[in-house]
């Protein structure tokens, strides 16, 4: 069970996160959704009395290059 320091009932929660990779030559592209149905949840927090919100659905794009070093 999850609870706060002040013994505050905690709802649970599931999360979905997905990532689309592509390699073309030298190159990672990668297209990441973090909570993608957009679940509102709560974090537990060491020394803090109230837990925090955490972010809703995050959208990142990473692009990197290998030199081939």
């Amino acid at each position: 069970s999850r609870t706060t320091s002040r013994g505050q009932a905690l709802p649970g929660y599931a999360l979905m996160n997905t990532t689309l990779l592509w390699r073309p030559a030298g190159y990672e592209v990668a297209l990441s959704v973090y909570n993608l149905t957009d679940v509102r949840h709560f974090a537990r927090t060491s020394g803090s009395q109230f837990p925090l919100l955490q972010e809703g659905r995050t959208v990142r794009l990473a692009v990197s290059r290998n030199f081939g070093l």
